[in-house]
């Protein structure tokens, strides 16, 4: 198996990492999510049988990260987190 990953984690994560034990790939987040994100169901690791399976994890992750602050109708906040996964400034 070809454990150099072809797909890229938003800068959210850090890079995949393949665990030849577990066979299977892991991204771990770069920041810590607040508890209230952690109690909502967010992860701060995410795994996949392939690297491609495992950024569609991250994919996943981040749409709920940057959709969270509208569960208090929050769309600045919304907004700021979906430029920071776009490359801006958080």
């Amino acid at each position: 198996m070809d454990t150099e990953p072809t797909a890229r984690a938003s800068r959210r994560w850090e890079a995949l990492e393949f665990n030849a034990d577990g066979k299977h790939w892991t991204a771990r987040l770069a920041l810590r999510l607040s508890a209230r994100e952690v109690a909502a169901g967010l992860e701060s690791a995410v795994y996949g049988p392939d690297a491609d399976a495992c950024v569609r994890e991250t994919v996943r992750q981040d749409r709920l990260w940057a959709e969270f602050p509208l569960r208090t109708q929050d769309r600045d906040a919304a907004r700021r987190r979906l430029h920071y996964l776009a490359g801006g400034a958080l």
